[in-house]
Formats: C-alpha cells, structure tokens, sequence
C-alpha cells in the first residue's frame, strides 16, 4: 500500500508538473526589466491593462508581462494584475538568461537603476542575456542628451546611458530594436510640491536665459506600447523590407491608425523610414519663470492667488532638498504606489492616473537624482540643438503633452490649501 500510495502521489505530482509546463510553453511574455524604477512599473502597469482592455480582440492567447526587479517584495501588488515579477540580481548573468528561456517576444530594456556606478555594467550583463538567448525584438530607454555629455564624466548617469546604447547597438545590429530616448518626466514635478506649498517658491538650476525639455509619462507609456503591441507600426518601418518576424500575424491586437486619427495632422511629416531612434518629449521647451508661470495660471482656476517666486539653485541645493524629500513624507507624497481601492477614487478622468505619482523614497534613488541634475545640465548647455521632430505625434497621432497641460489638469495636486475628497 506504501509503494502504491508513493506512486500515485508521484504520478499526480509529475502530471500536475507536466501541465504547469505545457502552459508555460503556451506563454509568450513581454519583458520589462528594472521593475524597481517609475518607469518600469507604470510600463508594467500600462502594458497589462492594455492586454486586459483587449483581452478579446487578441489574436493570440497566453500573453504576459514578466517585470525583472531587484525586490519582489515591494512589487507584490502587481501580481494582482497578472503581472509576473521576477526577483533577479542583476549581476548574475546565469539569473538573467534563466529568465528569457521562455518564448520572450520582445524585451523592453529599460537601464534606469537604483543607485549610480553599476548601471553600465548590469545593462551590459542584460544585452549579453538577450542575445545569448535570441530575444528577437528589443526597445531600449534611454536619456535625451546623453550624447552630449563629456566622455570624460563617467560618473554622469546620462553618459552611463551612452555607453549602454553604444554596447546595445552594437550587439543587436542586426536584430530588431529602436531606442526611445526621454527627458525629465512631467509627473516629478510633484517633488518641488513641498517647496511650493511651504515656501510659495519654485528653485531649480536653472538660469533664467535656459529652458527645459519635459515629457508626460502617458506620452512614454502610449509610445512604448504601440512599438510593443504591434508590429505595423510605424516606429518599425526600418524592417519594413525585412522578412523575418515581421508579418502582420505578428500582432497581438488592431490598434488604432494614427493616420487615420490624426485630422488636422494628416499632412504633418512622418517619422524617416529607416529611423530607430525616437525622441519622446513635448515642444515647447520651459523656463524657470514659464514653469511657474504656467503653475500659477493652472492655481487660479482653482481660486487661488497664490504667488509663486523662483529662484536658481545650484546642483548641490537641488540635490539636498531631493534628499529631504526622499527621506520625509512630505507634501502630501505617498509611501507607496496606490492600491485599486485608492485607484477607484481618482475625482476626475482629467486628472492622472493616480499609479502615476511618484513616490519619493523609491523615485529618489542616488541615480535618478543624478540623472534629475543632468537634465539641468543639458538645460545650462548652450551647445544642446533645439530638436524640431515630434515623435510622439508621429507614433500616437496627436500632440504631446505639454508642461502647462499637466499642471492644468492636476492643479488640484498643487493647491497648499486643497482639501482631499
């Protein structure tokens, strides 16, 4: 009876275990690798949702998102989603190439780190891991400007950036890949609410004869899911003439014709055939006084005369008041990334996506301050071409989002007196 039980048990194990296989075999992932950053997970987030919202128009079954990241613990609430995060260290190029042996469509490489000085070498360990295992379509994110930082300020998370797409290039030159480069995120404006609220003023390194480039996320998420949700887009033209994985089958769902959309944009130039390379940003670069200016207008249409003076920082002020943010719960920051209970209560579909506020203590790393003071750098660099192309328009069919456009439309985020409902 001992050896009769121990055998069904172990029939039922292995036949449980065969099945378990046999769906894995099924799933074809999108991966999105450090899962820990703002734009990993709100990647994470968007892509789900966009594979949910289409759940029956898919051509095909068993599509996942799998999110490297460096602590699962933290990221437990995306599971939820169906979401499939995978703890991995970054170093561990065996822990790397383990998980891309399932059938990964396509890989978005996404370098952004936690803390400065291994970027290079964990974003080299990934493209190893891809190649070695013949993930066929890559889209890399990176940082506009990096090319014009100094070869020789190897510390400079924007030249780390260089490095990485030089060695990304390089290895996938004749794969399938395109790089989306982006500027300073429009959501971390958030970061300078706590200086607004209690000092009515806004600082940054930013000397009043400079402008700054910024881009919402919706605009990086919208971008990002196109060139990963279908292969008939035209951020793809350059493989247009290329046989191999290319077919309109390749799809997992119609999106939407942004020719077809685009009304009054329809003559508008379209991005080159053989362009690879995108920049993802709005057009009307900001100054210091234009910020503040555009923030005050979007105040008074909440009622408030609340006037907001600015003030050119240095690199160091800048970077102390991040790390008082970092390491305080202040302005009204949240702890943590927001629940589906907290999601629901959003007041207002013009506002954001409520998963889109960052959150400082996991936002603020060492590097992404850095990499927050290279875009003023760019900014201070009198030598940075004014960039005419609008990618964002040419993938999504309408215009960016602008910087005084995300302060109109989450003035109630900004208001010192605003009172949560």
């Amino acid at each position: 009876m001992l050896s009769f039980s121990f055998s069904s048990s172990y029939f039922t194990n292995t036949k449980i275990q065969n099945k378990m296989a046999n769906v894995n075999k099924k799933n074809k992932y999108i991966l999105i690798t450090n899962g820990d950053s703002y734009i990993g997970r709100n990647m994470a987030i968007h892509i789900a949702d966009e594979l949910a919202k289409h759940e029956g128009q898919m051509k095909k079954s068993h599509w996942r998102v799998r999110l490297l990241c460096e602590n699962k613990h933290k990221l437990e609430y995306l599971e939820k989603r169906g979401i499939d995060v995978k703890q991995v260290d970054y170093e561990s190029p065996h822990m790397l190439r383990e998980q891309m042996q399932d059938h990964i469509k396509t890989m978005i490489f996404n370098p952004f780190a936690k803390n400065d000085g291994r970027m290079v070498v964990c974003a080299k360990n990934l493209i190893d891991a891809a190649v070695h295992e013949k993930v066929k379509r890559v889209i890399m994110l990176s940082s506009l400007g990096c090319d014009y930082m100094s070869e020789n300020d190897t510390e400079s998370p924007m030249r780390q950036f260089k490095q990485a797409e030089d060695y990304f290039r390089n290895c996938f030159q004749y794969g399938y890949w395109l790089i989306f480069r982006i500027p300073l995120m429009q959501q971390f404006m958030y970061f300078w609410r706590n200086m607004i609220e209690s000092k009515n003023k806004l600082g940054m390194p930013l000397p009043k004869d400079c402008t700054l480039m910024t881009v919402n996320v919706r605009d990086v998420l919208e971008c990002i899911s196109v060139a990963c949700l279908s292969k008939k887009s035209s951020v793809w033209s350059a493989y247009s003439n290329q046989e191999d994985d290319t077919s309109s089958s390749d799809d997992l769902f119609e999106l939407p014709n942004p020719a077809k959309s685009r009304g009054k944009l329809a003559d508008a130039p379209r991005a080159s055939g053989m362009k690879k390379m995108f920049m993802l940003k709005s057009m009307q670069p900001m100054s210091l006084k234009m910020i503040a200016e555009s923030l005050m207008h979007a105040l008074q249409e909440e009622g408030s005369n609340l006037k907001i003076d600015t003030m050119v920082m240095k690199d160091d002020e800048l970077r102390s008041y991040l790390k008082f943010v970092s390491e305080d719960s202040v302005g009204g920051h949240s702890d943590s990334p927001l629940s589906e209970a907290d999601v629901s209560k959003s007041k207002s579909h013009h506002e954001d996506h409520p998963a889109w506020n960052p959150v400082p203590k996991w936002d603020l790393m060492p590097f992404q301050v850095e990499l927050m003071l290279d875009h003023f750098k760019m900014a201070r660099f009198s030598d940075m071409p004014i960039l005419l192309e609008d990618d964002i328009r040419d993938i999504l069919g309408r215009e960016p989002i602008e910087l005084r456009e995300f302060f109109m439309m989450n003035r109630r985020q900004f208001r010192p007196t605003a009172k949560k409902q």
